[in-house]
């Protein structure tokens, strides 16, 4: 499993203690403080990602199981998800190897300069590229959870032992 498809399996999920650990140890550096995230967010830069965390709103100390994996935007070098080709692909072989069920990319859109394709997948996760012009090859993927709040997420988690 590539390290993008491990953060697609991560998005919008908590009780992530372990994979943090596995994290942290992956990219050689500590994840942001849970200080930092009951904050505001807290976001890693490495390896072509930004990963960007929130923590859920328990009372008490904040833990590892309560961060939550917001969302990661990748860059062109990021290990991508489901062996997406940041070079090759075109909107067909990623429909291909994704789904259909798509935003954007129709053709007024990209003539008018949005080359961004959003494909919806399952458990409300959506990945969003950016294509390069001409349609092939693409230099951003944006992955997220969709219509989960962390309100949400947190009343998922309660039911888990801490």
């Amino acid at each position: 499993m590539s390290f993008g498809d491990e953060l697609f399996e991560r998005i919008g999920t908590c009780g992530n203690e372990a994979w943090i650990d596995r994290l942290q140890n992956f990219l050689k550096q500590v994840p942001p403080a849970v200080d930092d995230i009951r904050n505001g967010r807290g976001a890693i830069r490495s390896h072509g990602w930004v990963l960007t965390f929130e923590i859920l709103p328990r009372t008490g100390a904040g833990i590892p199981e309560d961060i939550v994996l917001q969302r990661a935007t990748g860059d062109a070098a990021a290990s991508m998800p489901f062996s997406l080709d940041p070079q090759g692909e075109t909107l067909d072989s990623v429909v291909t190897k994704l789904t259909d069920n798509i935003a954007r990319g129709s053709p007024s859109a990209i003539a008018a300069g949005d080359r961004r394709v959003s494909f919806f997948l399952e458990n409300a996760r959506v990945i969003e590229l950016t294509f390069n012009e001409g349609m092939e090859g693409f230099s951003r993927i944006l992955m997220a959870r969709l219509g989960s709040s962390i309100s949400a997420l947190y009343e998922e988690a309660k039911g888990r032992p801490p």
